[in-house]
């Protein structure tokens, strides 16, 4: 289904960037792999912000995903996802919280929960090569505001995340692309060129 959103991203991605952008809500039931609008053939890049922590049924969508877009290797995929063990959010379960919130890593309206490690360990098992990996320091400024201590805990947390991924990203950003399926290799490998 279509949203009719019109986020920052999607905006600056159509003016600054020159892309043709289809902003596509996958939270809702209908399926998008049927959606008659989307040229899938022409497509770069499909962006997963901010879904596979909140989807139901994850690996049924990441599979019909796969199946989709096997038809077209060149489609990347860039998904984000929150980090359950992030140092802040691992002293909170220590000390018996895990309270859920409107956002962040506990956002109320997320179904799954990953680490650094384990959502690539997922990703691999659901057919998809992770072909970049980027850890992203915590949301400091939005928590004590935009100040020279926020700036160093930003600094330093981005160090500390490329070091140990698991214990500092406060969230992953990777770029993946799907695993040819067994079915398309026989077809398309038994061709005569």
């Amino acid at each position: 289904m279509l949203s009719k959103k019109n986020t920052p991203l999607k905006k600056y991605l159509e003016s600054e960037k020159k892309c043709i952008v289809y902003d596509l809500d996958p939270m809702t039931n209908q399926s998008i792999f049927y959606n008659k609008k989307i040229k899938w053939g022409d497509l770069d890049y499909i962006l997963l912000l901010e879904v596979i922590n909140k989807k139901n049924n994850l690996d049924v969508f990441l599979q019909s995903l796969r199946k989709k877009i096997n038809a077209y290797p060149k489609i990347e995929i860039i998904i984000s996802a929150g980090n359950i063990c992030f140092f802040i959010t691992r002293i909170m379960i220590l000390l018996g919280q895990f309270n859920s919130g409107r956002r962040g890593i506990l956002d109320i309206e997320h179904r799954n929960y990953f680490s650094a490690l384990s959502l690539v360990k997922f990703l691999d098992y659901q057919g998809f090569t992770v072909l970049e990996k980027n850890y992203l320091p915590g949301p400091y400024p939005l928590a004590i505001g935009l100040n020279c201590f926020s700036k160093f805990l930003l600094n330093s947390n981005n160090l500390l995340a490329k070091i140990m991924p698991n214990l500092f990203a406060y969230q992953v950003l990777f770029i993946i692309k799907a695993k040819p399926q067994i079915s398309w290799l026989i077809k398309h490998g038994t061709k005569k060129k």
